[in-house]
């Protein structure tokens, strides 16, 4: 039984040692966050501002109407045929 305990408190000591050794691999500049997610992080905030600029530009008005595909109606153009009376 004795062994038995040993071998448990070992196998849970090199885990130990196992995560840290990991957690410092993923925590090159030691600050506590991993370098990954710190990218990610930073990567997706970038993103984040670049869609909130381009939903409020397209959110302004176009000074110019006919800038945004509005047809231009005017005056004098033919309509097409007429149908006559016949």
């Amino acid at each position: 039984m004795q062994k038995a305990k040993e071998a448990v408190l070992s196998a849970a000591e090199e885990a130990k040692k196992r995560v840290q050794e990991l957690r410092e691999r993923l925590d090159q500049d030691q600050d506590g966050i991993p370098d990954r997610l710190k990218t990610l992080s930073e990567s997706a905030k970038k993103a984040a501002e670049t869609a909130k600029a381009k939903a409020e530009e397209a959110a302004r008005p176009s000074r110019n109407a006919w800038a945004r595909g509005i047809p231009k109606i005017r005056e004098g153009i033919n309509p097409g045929p007429r149908l006559r009376p016949s």
